[in-house]
């Protein structure tokens, strides 16, 4: 379908607004569409399966956002 819709907006020539619109998907999505998503995921999980590997969850939060923090300070120092 995306396929068909992008070779649609290509043949008419309407260039500026599929830019537009590329840009200003991003904001939308972020904004409106990705809020239901994760809310929805976090509605039907299995609370029991969650609570039993809390820890493991945990870890891997703390220890994920230690090593995304410090790889970009690393990379920010280094570029920058």
């Amino acid at each position: 379908m995306g396929i068909i819709a992008g070779a649609l907006f290509d043949n008419l020539g309407d260039t500026v607004y599929i830019i537009n619109l590329s840009r200003d998907f991003s904001s939308i999505f972020l904004v409106l569409l990705l809020p239901p998503i994760i809310f929805e995921a976090g509605y039907n999980m299995n609370k029991q399966t969650f609570f039993k590997n809390v820890g493991a969850v945990l870890i891997y939060s703390f220890l994920g956002t230690f090593i995304a923090i410090f790889s970009s300070s690393i990379m920010f120092w280094i570029f920058g």
